[in-house]
């Protein structure tokens, strides 16, 4: 009774916290405006650890987004943020708080993309677009980090909670692989969003606007465009149209051999991510693949049907899937 106690305690602290910085981020942002004029409505959804509100005002709606305290790239997100902005293939940025707790920003109408929107030419043509814009922006090493640490810290993890899995080994080791291949073809670093699926992203008036700049990454820039090709489900009719219109030219046997294997990265950060968000709460979860569809899962995603542990564990033994089709494939040309 005492435990159960303590945790009632510990949520509404955390409520009462959370709703003081919420108070404190409008006084800010709205310092002239009755209190009792403003609403603010909380977004559900995701896997954001900070809170984003729809703030209304005078019939004007914005989104403020307060910021965890254990966000540790808060200074990299909030510059590309300000920098995707400035690109115009952002959100307008209002008002950003001097100790960054929060940041306030354009309410983009519509909704984020679809599924079958983003199978539209002209989404693939406005997403090309905008990653030239962000890939030829100036150069900002000082966001980097490095994937095969952080992932491998994560597969530790997991071992250490779960035990050794072969579907764990086989995603980490896919990455380890596709790295030391991609790291002989190319050495080209570019600022990236490193994040880029259906939710985080708006087509407006044919224009793409990205949100959600957590991951942001000084990374190959093939990483971004193989990420949302397999958030997106493309085949490869649709591959050839997003690469061509990025690189502005006919594509050549290197430009594909950097995508697959930035593909292959792609698939392994997101089957060790589903895994840990799966163990990370229950390290006693069932193993559990049903077999689910890469298109059916893939729409789930995008429509935030579904973030479910059966669901997450779904989708990483079906990214598995995918990735050893695409090693397959890969290995074959090779012979």
């Amino acid at each position: 009774m005492n435990i159960v106690r303590s945790f009632l305690l510990f949520l509404g602290l955390s409520a009462n916290l959370s709703a003081t910085a919420l108070e404190m981020a409008l006084k800010e942002c709205f310092p002239t405006i009755e209190r009792s004029k403003i609403t603010a409505k909380l977004l559900l959804g995701g896997f954001s650890k900070d809170e984003k509100y729809i703030v209304s005002v005078n019939n004007q709606k914005y989104v403020l987004r307060l910021y965890s305290r254990e966000n540790s790239r808060i200074d990299s997100q909030l510059f590309m943020q300000q920098l995707a902005s400035q690109l115009e293939i952002g959100p307008l940025i209002h008002y950003e708080a001097k100790d960054k707790s929060f940041v306030l920003m354009e309410f983009l109408e519509g909704g984020t993309a679809t599924f079958d929107q983003v199978h539209t030419s002209e989404a693939i043509v406005s997403v090309a677009n905008a990653f030239r814009t962000l890939h030829s922006s100036k150069a900002q090493a000082w966001i980097h980090y490095d994937c095969i640490p952080l992932y491998t810290n994560i597969y530790d993890f997991l071992t250490s909670q779960v035990g050794k899995k072969p579907e764990f080994d086989e995603a980490i080791n896919m990455m380890i692989d596709a790295y030391k291949v991609l790291n002989k073809l190319s050495t080209e670093k570019v600022n990236t969003h490193s994040d880029l699926c259906l939710r985080n992203l708006f087509i407006i008036n044919g224009k793409a606007k990205f949100i959600d700049w957590a991951d942001a990454n000084y990374h190959d820039p093939f990483y971004d465009l193989a990420l949302f090709s397999m958030f997106s489900g493309y085949d490869p009719t649709l591959e050839k149209l997003l690469l061509q219109t990025y690189l502005g030219r006919e594509i050549e046997s290197i430009d594909w051999q950097k995508f697959y294997q930035s593909k292959l990265i792609a698939y392994s950060t997101i089957i060790i991510s589903a895994f840990n968000l799966c163990f990370a709460s229950n390290s006693s979860a069932e193993m559990i693949d049903d077999h689910l569809s890469y298109e059916f899962l893939i729409k789930q995603f995008g429509d935030y049907s579904d973030n479910s542990p059966s669901y997450l564990m779904n989708l990483a033994y079906t990214l598995l899937r995918e990735g050893r089709k695409l090693k397959a494939s890969l290995n074959t040309e090779m012979l």
